[in-house]
């Protein structure tokens, strides 16, 4: 009961399952913690008092290993308590233990999203303290400096995670597509989209539909389309998130025609339109006056029984 209430993030059910093991005299271990810990960390309901009251009962029993200390981190950097993560990373290394990299790992995701600098100095801090990187570290800092449109930056440190003898993989590659994307550098992305082929990594739904979310936010569609004719050509199926983006990128350029051609195709091949399709068509034609098509595709969506938001009704 306690493994299948931390799956679902249901706190509730896993402390009343551990109410119930301690009612009956079940012995109690180092994974029913761990489980209720994770609880803890998934569930909307809890605060980080939580965590700190059942990483306690934890030590009451015995249980202060390697395992709760990493798990406890990780609840803290999820519920965005960056300095009782890091104060409990300090705690642990005061205490004459040492801290493995997932743990680093940890306090490093939850410093990169406030402040970038301060998590790359606890990477240097890692490495100075003999413990390897994981793939995870580097996740963390080549997607932040990526949002932090900081693209050399990114790039710097996938090729130092290689240079360390780790394989980067898609999640890593997309990231760096992300980045040059954000800058709005259409040609580094397909670049980086051959580059991490050449590499071994097969790209993803994920990969292109990151440059087609770019080329709709700058309005080229004709990029857009020839990007997600090689995402066909590389075996991969379009998704609703594809043909959308394609649509806006249509939109953009004031491409009616165009963004309705991409409609009729991912209706062709299965796809359900949600609200942004019909928007994308709509834009399209507001781009250029083309007040009967927008009225058209009004009543379209209206027919379609999608729920309406504002933003059709603002366009």
């Amino acid at each position: 009961s306690i493994p299948r209430g931390s799956a679902k993030g249901d706190f509730k059910a896993a402390t009343d399952a551990y109410a119930l093991m301690v009612e009956t005299d079940v012995p109690l271990n180092e994974k029913t913690f761990g489980k209720i810990l994770l609880a803890c960390n998934t569930s909307k309901e809890t605060t980080v008092d939580h965590i700190h009251s059942w990483e306690q009962k934890a030590k009451e029993h015995g249980f202060q290993t390697p395992i709760i200390e990493g798990i406890v981190l990780h609840a803290l950097a999820v519920k965005d308590s960056v300095e009782a993560a890091e104060g409990r990373l300090r705690e642990i290394i005061k205490s004459g233990r040492k801290p493995n990299a997932v743990m680093y790992a940890t306090v490093i995701y939850a410093r990169a999203k406030h402040n970038l600098r301060a998590a790359e100095e606890l990477f240097d801090e890692m490495i100075a303290q003999g413990i390897e990187p994981d793939n995870y570290c580097y996740t963390t800092l080549i997607h932040a400096n990526a949002e932090a449109m900081q693209p050399e930056r990114a790039e710097s440190w996938l090729k130092d995670m290689i240079s360390r003898g780790l394989t980067p993989d898609a999640v890593h590659y997309n990231s760096m597509i992300h980045a040059c994307a954000l800058n709005g550098d259409f040609n580094a992305s397909v670049e980086w989209v051959k580059f991490m082929i050449r590499a071994g990594a097969q790209p993803t739904v994920i990969t292109y539909n990151t440059i087609l979310n770019s080329c709709a936010k700058s309005g080229q569609y004709e990029r857009a389309e020839q990007c997600l004719g090689q995402m066909i050509v590389s075996g991969l199926e379009p998704d609703l998130t594809s043909y959308n983006s394609l649509i806006d990128a249509c939109a953009g350029e004031g491409q009616g025609q165009r963004a309705e051609h991409w409609y009729e195709e991912m209706v062709l091949v299965g796809i359900a339109p949600n609200i942004y399709s019909f928007v994308g068509l709509m834009k399209a034609y507001a781009k250029v006056g083309h007040l009967a098509k927008v009225e058209f595709w009004m009543r379209e969506l209206k027919k379609s029984g999608t729920p309406l938001n504002y933003v059709a009704y603002l366009v």
